[in-house]
């Protein structure tokens, strides 16, 4: 299971474990879509260093953090960045519940009910 928990207000993101312990192409097609997500964002804040005051960034096998702080100006584009990429995330979460869970902002992310294709 890949856990994801992200807070939007400190610009934090930490994933950890890997999509299933069985791997099926399925599977590593979903951990390969939350790691290219993840360092998507990574990659994005690297891109806009002289906006970000610090970026504290952690990629190994299973466990993934990410950290931003940038300048005051650009706090609130950094949020923007940060919850786009999100965004992503939490499709991940609501497509694949068998292999990602995901809490934003202390809020548990679930499949939509009412598609019914994701239960």
């Amino acid at each position: 299971m890949i856990e994801i928990n992200m807070n939007t207000k400190r610009l934090k993101l930490s994933i950890k474990g890997h999509a299933l312990q069985t791997e099926t192409e399925q599977h590593s097609a979903i951990c390969t879509g939350v790691s290219a997500i993840a360092q998507g964002l990574a990659y994005t804040y690297s891109k806009v260093s002289k906006a970000m005051r610090e970026v504290q960034y952690r990629d190994d096998p299973g466990d993934m953090f990410l950290l931003a702080i940038p300048e005051d100006y650009a706090v609130a584009p950094a949020r923007e960045i940060f919850k786009a990429y999100g965004n992503g995330l939490e499709m991940m979460a609501k497509c694949h519940p068998e292999s990602v869970s995901m809490i934003w902002d202390g809020e548990k992310i679930l499949p939509d009910k009412e598609d019914g294709k994701h239960e």
